[in-house]
């Protein structure tokens, strides 16, 4: 400034001193937020990949989950299937017992008890 000839020229000096000045904070600020977008970029990524190891977890774990409630539909059917075998098998026992008892009962005393 004190180099300058006139009142133009120091505006024209101070003019590009804060056009310098400007463009260096521009600079250095551009490079500061491309440095944090870099590290968020960094901790997404590994947000992201985390995400997808427990994504991966978790359907192996719905996967052995459904094939252990298959195995206990499976078990549930053929104990339902036992179940109704073995009533079929007692009401048919009971039905013989009936039976059988009912053939082993004396014949009943219509005689007259009088006559031999």
């Amino acid at each position: 400034m004190k180099n300058a000839t006139s009142i133009d020229d120091a505006r024209s000096r101070a003019a590009r001193v804060l056009d310098n000045l400007e463009k260096s904070i521009r600079v250095q600020t551009s490079v500061q937020v491309a440095q944090g977008f870099h590290k968020e970029n960094v901790m997404l990524k590994e947000q992201i990949e985390a995400l997808h190891r427990d994504n991966a977890i978790l359907k192996r774990a719905v996967t052995i989950q459904h094939q252990r409630q298959k195995e206990c539909d499976d078990k549930n059917q053929e104990l339902k299937q036992q179940l109704q075998t073995l009533e079929m098998t007692n009401y048919a026992l009971t039905l013989q017992l009936r039976q059988a008892l009912q053939i082993s009962k004396p014949i009943p005393a219509r005689f007259n008890p009088n006559v031999f």
